[in-house]
C-alpha cells in the first residue's frame, strides 16, 4: 500500500537544462539572455548560471528570466552562452 503523498519512481534528481530563446546585446558591455525554464524538475530550481565563451572572467547566476551578463566583451569576437539550472540535488547540463 502506497505512503499517502508519496508516488512510485518519484526520485528527485537535477533539474533539465534550460533553453536559451534570445541573446540580445545592449551595449559593448552587456548582454541580455531569455530563457525557457527546463522542462523536468521534480524540485524548484534555486538559480540559473550563464556562462560566456571564450570566458569574460565572469559568469552570472540569478534566479528568473532574462539574466544579464556585464564585462568586456572584445570587438569583433563571437561569444557563444550556456546556462544550467540548480535545485537543491544539484546542476543540470548545460543548455
Amino acid at each position: 500500500m502506497p505512503i499517502i503523498g508519496s508516488s512510485a519512481g518519484a526520485t528527485k534528481a537535477v533539474p533539465d537544462a534550460p533553453t536559451i530563446d534570445t541573446v540580445t546585446a545592449t551595449n559593448a558591455t552587456t548582454v541580455s539572455l531569455a530563457f525557457t525554464n527546463p522542462s523536468f524538475s521534480k524540485l524548484p530550481i534555486t538559480s540559473y548560471t550563464v556562462t560566456s565563451s571564450p570566458s569574460i572572467a565572469l559568469s552570472v547566476s540569478g534566479s528568473s528570466s532574462p539574466l544579464t551578463v556585464t564585462g568586456s566583451f572584445a570587438t569583433n569576437t563571437a561569444y557563444t552562452f550556456t546556462m544550467t539550472a540548480t535545485n537543491t540535488v544539484g546542476t543540470s547540463s548545460s543548455s
